[in-house]
């Protein structure tokens, strides 16, 4: 679970004619309908790999939703960004295969201005990243913000410090958020957007977080009216969401991860929650996300324990009933590090290719 958020929100691409060296003319591809639901995306900081090396995972690259990208690796100025050369190579690789790209970012940003221009000024920050994109030859529709409720307001979880005031109330964060969402409109017009959330650090219906620090128990604060507050003020300007993706690795869903300050987090619902999440979702009629992955493993780099939590994550959520529009496969740890080939246990297209053939077979 992303405590302290990385740079991100989902970026899934129009897709057009590639031209090197030339600005495309996009068309828009439907995204989270391109392929039959419920279809896979995948996120990985070498995600590339599987562009630059498709013959390597020859599955993988017919059969993918998304191939999801973290913003950072779009800011040239970072130590590893993708380079021009390779993003031109991702971009044909997505066009030649209609496949849209996603992009994780911030949304509004913490670091940006606390103020009644905190969204525009996070816009122009994560806006170069974009412009990438398109100089490659794709042009983004879709942004996934990584709870920026959140990081407007510093909300903390009990013991971390704020170092500026932040914003006061959900409703100023949350119309801090649509002015991102507007700024970013203005220069990719028909962009779409889809809130994350990082669900555990946050209370549900007034049971505690994850974490459940005996001087903030519901960590964040509670989710469930701030969803509300979201998705009712997103359509009110006129600029909905398209759905709500949830990052809640396995081993704090059933409460095995060691930090929780929970008398015994194995005997709290917290699937149940996520479940609850999913079917408000749906009620609103947007598309619901879940992340799978699990972080003890992905720390530890022990590539099999990943694949097998991850594949036991999509067979326990299921067996509640959960029916996710879209299974997000992502590391944000170090493990597993090895991108390709698909052939070879426990690289991560191996895993992704395992809940691929898990999807379609309904099992």
């Amino acid at each position: 679970m992303k405590r302290h958020t990385m740079i991100a929100a989902t970026i899934l691409l129009s897709l057009s004619a590639f031209h090197t060296g030339a600005q495309p003319a996009a068309q828009a591809v439907d995204a989270g309908l391109a392929k039959t639901a419920p279809d896979v995306w995948m996120c990985h900081k070498n995600g590339k790999e599987v562009a630059l090396n498709a013959a390597q995972c020859p599955t993988v690259a017919a059969k993918l939703g998304i191939l999801q990208i973290f913003i950072v690796s779009l800011y040239a100025e970072k130590p590893d960004h993708f380079t021009d050369e390779e993003l031109r190579a991702i971009a044909r690789f997505c066009i030649q295969r209609r496949l849209p790209i996603s992009i994780e970012c911030g949304g509004t940003l913490q670091y940006a201005s606390l103020d009644e221009n905190e969204g525009e000024s996070s816009a122009a920050l994560e806006l170069p990243g974009f412009r990438r994109l398109v100089q490659a030859g794709v042009r983004p529709s879709i942004i996934n913000m990584d709870d920026p409720v959140s990081r407007s307001m510093l909300l903390d979880d009990g013991d971390r410090i704020r170092f500026h005031k932040g914003l006061a109330t959900v409703d100023e964060a949350t119309r801090e958020m649509i002015d991102y969402m507007r700024a970013v409109r203005k220069e990719i017009p028909d962009v779409q957007f889809v809130y994350v959330t990082n669900f555990l650090n946050w209370g549900w219906k007034g049971q505690p977080c994850f974490w459940a620090r005996p001087q903030k128990p519901l960590g964040r604060g509670d989710f469930h009216p701030v969803i509300q507050a979201v998705v009712k003020a997103t359509r009110e300007a006129g600029i909905p969401l398209r759905g709500v993706l949830v990052d809640a690795p396995y081993d704090y869903v059933t409460g095995h991860h060691p930090d929780s300050h929970l008398p015994d987090p194995t005997k709290a619902d917290f699937m149940g929650r996520v479940r609850d999440l999913e079917d408000y979702v749906h009620s609103q009629g947007l598309e619901f996300t879940l992340t799978i992955n699990s972080e003890t493993p992905g720390s530890a780099n022990d590539d099999k324990k990943y694949y097998e939590d991850t594949l036991a994550y999509m067979d326990a959520y299921r067996g509640r009933g959960g029916r996710p529009d879209h299974w997000l496969v992502e590391s944000w740890y170090p493990g597993p590090q090895k991108v390709v080939p698909e052939s070879e246990p426990y690289t991560f297209s191996y895993l992704v290719k395992a809940v691929i053939e898990k999807t379609e077979a309904g099992r």
